[in-house]
């Protein structure tokens, strides 16, 4: 019981003392009539425009910018190049595989490379195994609509087929795209 009494206390008078130990912040007052009494230059700091060219238009009797557009199609074709070669060297790019078969059995993974074959010609199969498993995925889909048509023809044959996000060679894709 004094064990208890001796903690309460203890944590009363740390939370007295934590209090007495902020410091009191007395609220700024700002009046109207000093906000509107404010008179500091600030066109200092305000961004400079010049406005050349300047037309008036007579019939309208107002002022028109005179308005020529810049000619940058030099300049835009030059990084467009400039992409279009680093693009060159670009072979993988994020997308998506349909992973038809995952199993140890080596039989029914040339039975699912047998039926992608006969059913979906145009499809890269891509056969991995990893120790004690066989896997088959096919295709190079850049979004996951193109995976998802062919995914639904697979699903009622292979019921534990799966879409998956992987790195996926960008010429076969496209070449995929040309067929349809």
């Amino acid at each position: 019981m004094t064990k208890f009494f001796l903690k309460y206390i203890l944590t009363i008078f740390t939370a007295f003392s934590l209090l007495n130990c902020v410091k009191k912040i007395n609220p700024v007052v700002v009046k109207v009539q000093d906000v509107e009494n404010f008179d500091d230059d600030l066109t200092e700091f305000r961004p400079k425009s010049e406005i050349k060219n300047k037309i008036i238009n007579e019939d309208l009797g107002e002022n028109v910018l005179d308005t020529k557009p810049a000619d940058n199609t030099e300049k835009v074709n030059a990084i467009l190049e400039a992409k279009a070669e680093k693009n060159k060297n670009v072979k993988f790019a994020n997308g998506y595989r349909i992973q038809v078969y995952v199993g140890k059995e080596r039989k029914a993974l040339d039975e699912a490379k047998i039926y992608i074959h006969l059913n979906f010609q145009d499809q890269n199969p891509y056969l991995t195994y990893s120790q004690p498993f066989y896997k088959l995925k096919i295709g190079d889909f850049l979004t996951q609509n193109e995976a998802q048509k062919i995914y639904l023809q697979i699903k009622p044959v292979y019921p534990d087929a799966i879409i998956l996000q992987e790195p996926v060679e960008i010429k076969k894709s496209f070449q995929g795209n040309k067929k349809d």
